[in-house]
């Protein structure tokens, strides 16, 4: 137990998982650890390694204090722990001004979220959207691709720092890019770049 302990605190993972086909570990352990190979699990109550985060199948709570909500979605536990850094990062310092956007928890969608790099743009895919209509835009985590907004959909990547989130953002408040690739039908080329002052 304290090895395995050990192993979760230090991000090792894949080490965890070789542990796990010789011994016996509790199921908390063995939900983080289905979460990491981004395999369905149901809940993520009681669970003290998952806590931070919600299921798609879990009660999703938008706050009536903002005026934007967004939905975090990822479908690994890498894209969740990124999504945590970024809302961490953002509510830091938010952009505009606090209460205008609002991010959920991140929400595990296990395999109802599927991403693919498409022209170099990360493009997303969520089933069983309708379980968070409460929410204004999505963003979702890719693993690879340029982050970008296309409508309701902000897809991030892997890459994405705050700047690119909050770039990202400024497309949902309306704000569109100098120079834009009208046949895609996408606002952003290239905000992993950009600085933000």
């Amino acid at each position: 137990q304290q090895v395995s302990e050990q192993l979760v605190s230090l991000g090792r993972y894949h080490l965890l998982y070789a542990l796990s086909k010789r011994y016996a570990l509790n199921p908390a352990l063995t939900s983080l650890l289905a979460v990491w190979q981004g395999k369905s699990v149901t809940t993520f109550l009681n669970n003290p390694y998952l806590r931070q985060f919600h299921t798609l199948s879990e009660r999703q709570h938008s706050s009536a204090f903002c005026q934007f909500n967004l939905a975090l979605i990822a479908s690994d536990l890498d894209g969740l722990q990124r999504l945590q850094a970024l809302k961490h990062a953002y509510e830091q310092q938010p952009e505009p001004a606090k209460g205008v956007y609002c991010l959920s928890k991140p929400i595990y969608a296990a395999n109802k979220l599927s991403c693919k790099r498409q022209r170099g743009f990360a493009m997303c895919d969520l089933r069983n959207e309708q379980g968070l209509s409460k929410y204004d835009h999505l963003v979702l985590m890719a693993t690879e691709g340029l982050a970008n907004v296309s409508g309701k959909h902000m897809t991030l990547t892997a890459t994405s720092t705050y700047n690119t989130l909050v770039h990202e953002l400024m497309h949902f408040s309306g704000f569109e890019d100098e120079s834009i690739d009208v046949d895609l039908g996408y606002y952003d080329i290239d905000s992993e770049s950009l600085t933000i002052e």
